[in-house]
């Protein structure tokens, strides 16, 4: 059964699962961890081009504490922002319950979005959830309302993906999608029908350091520029959002040209990108 899901408040943001709309990018927090003030400037110059949608990890080193201190000093509203955190499959329960009482208070708050189990990467890790003590954990997690609600992050099989989808324990994926790469794009495809959220996960950078393309791929994607394509490929497809770690507020600049692009792909997009593939497949 499809999961109800909360309309988009404004141009520029989606439904993601359960949860509130979120932002067509998604700050990811791992790479602003200088010091506190790093965070603090790329996290206001984000909420300045709309975006609401944070990812942090307690595996982010000093992620987690420095977000909640630049929350508060910026006095930020918890209406303001969409926060996902993540867990590790595999811990007994107590121990699960412990982090994610730790990540709030690092945070300071005392209610996440969205938690993610990072990652579904086996088997073991899906059944943990399914029935084991992941499920105990994940039902007192939302039963005591300390989450909205739980997703999934898998560098796995597309099988062991297409399960977790299937399984009815989570209500959005992080998953590994770019333009050079669509093999998992069914598989977004398949948790978008059923009401999930969707956040690509390093579109830029696991889809071939785009930040700093070559020469050669500059020119088979003219007029765009790569990370442009990419973007608009992945929006194009309804993808939810689109995660990006800035380690600096120059790094938001594109989030910031294609905040509200999320209209389907131009006939010139799409020429570009198919003169691309071309190219690159003749290499």
């Amino acid at each position: 059964m499809p999961i109800p899901r909360q309309a988009a408040e404004s141009p520029g943001h989606r439904p993601f699962g359960r949860g509130p709309a979120v932002s067509l990018f998604t700050l990811g927090t791992m790479r602003a961890l200088t010091g506190p003030s790093q965070l603090q400037e790329v996290l206001e110059a984000a909420l300045a081009i709309g975006i609401n949608h944070l990812e942090t990890a307690p595996a982010y080193g000093q992620s987690e504490y420095y977000l909640g201190l630049a929350i508060k000093r910026l006095a930020i509203k918890p209406k303001q922002l969409v926060l996902t955190s993540k867990v590790l499959p595999g811990m007994n329960l107590a121990a699960a319950k412990e982090q994610l009482q730790r990540s709030l208070e690092r945070l300071g708050i005392t209610h996440l979005n969205n938690l993610a189990v990072h990652g579904i990467n086996l088997k073991q890790h899906l059944a943990w959830a399914q029935a084991g003590p992941g499920a105990e954990f994940m039902a007192w997690a939302l039963g005591e309302k300390l989450v909205g609600q739980v997703g999934f992050s898998s560098h796995g099989s597309p099988e062991l993906i297409s399960a977790a989808i299937n399984s009815g324990c989570f209500s959005f994926a992080n998953l590994h999608l770019h333009l050079f790469d669509p093999l998992r794009l069914p598989l977004a495809q398949m948790a978008l029908a059923r009401g999930m959220g969707v956040l690509a996960i390093s579109p830029a950078d696991k889809g071939g350091q785009l930040y700093a393309p070559p020469a050669l791929l500059l020119q088979h994607c003219a007029p765009f520029h790569p990370l442009e394509l990419a973007y608009r490929y992945l929006l194009a497809q309804g993808i939810s959002s689109l995660s990006l770690g800035a380690a600096k507020t120059s790094d938001l600049n594109w989030a910031a040209k294609l905040a509200k692009a999320d209209g389907p792909l131009t006939a010139t997009e799409s020429r570009a990108i198919e003169n691309m593939h071309q190219q690159e497949r003749q290499r």
